[in-house]
């Protein structure tokens, strides 16, 4: 399971990968301050890594398009999620513990589904 990656191509997946991209980048992760870094990041980090079953350890379901709750999300997600139409589900936080798993939640308060695909 992953994030849906979003519709067009970030600055980061734009890059092309040539070696001196790749020092720049290596030099920039040591030089730049993370409050800098970390927008860059956060945005490829979250289309490359999938949810931690730690997330749903703390309470967070998983919701199907029709908002059903289709799997008990600490045995098999990931086979449960694949046989899903179209693959895609959303992760569902109660508000009382959002900003535990999202730290980054004040910023965008609106949001508390994180939909996700099997690729």
């Amino acid at each position: 399971m992953r994030f849906v990656p979003p519709a067009e191509a970030n600055l980061i997946q734009r890059l092309p990968p040539y070696h001196v991209v790749g020092n720049v980048i290596a030099w920039a992760m040591r030089a730049l301050p993370q409050r800098i870094l970390r927008p860059f990041l956060m945005k490829f980090l979250t289309t490359v890594l999938g949810p931690s079953p730690a997330l749903f350890s703390e309470g967070a379901i998983l919701i199907n398009r029709q908002g059903e709750r289709f799997v008990d999300e600490l045995s098999a997600p990931a086979s449960a999620l694949a046989r899903q139409t179209p693959n895609e589900a959303y992760i569902g936080v109660r508000p009382d513990i959002r900003s535990q798993i999202f730290p980054l939640a004040q910023l965008c308060v609106d949001r508390s589904w994180h939909r996700l695909c099997v690729h």
